[in-house]
């Protein structure tokens, strides 16, 4: 689940899809050693690729790549798929419709 948090999260900043670490801690509300740890694995798919900034060598943000966005869109093509479904067993089309509605006034 953190990592989908993770690639979700890199998926919608603006392209490039890259951020520090600080960002991402702030948006996923991750400790440190926590991303580092999501961040190896990540690394290690080849899911991400931390590029180094040539104005700041301290600063390794964190980009999404090709294969990265391509895992992260088709989970969450899956998960408003399997999402509608659930919704559609839970709910009867009295309470889609209010729900829908409540959505609708909230948005």
């Amino acid at each position: 689940m953190a990592e989908f948090d993770v690639l979700a999260t890199l998926r919608n900043a603006k392209a490039p899809h890259e951020m520090t670490p600080k960002e991402i801690q702030q948006e996923v509300v991750i400790t440190s050693g926590g991303l580092t740890k999501i961040m190896l694995q990540l690394e290690s798919r080849r899911l991400v690729t931390r590029p180094q900034q040539e104005k700041d060598l301290r600063i390794k943000p964190i980009r999404l790549t090709t294969e990265g966005k391509l895992l992260i869109e088709n989970a969450m093509r899956q998960m408003v798929q399997e999402t509608g479904v659930w919704l559609r067993e839970t709910l009867d089309q009295e309470e889609i419709k209010q729900l829908t509605a409540i959505l609708a006034k909230i948005a």
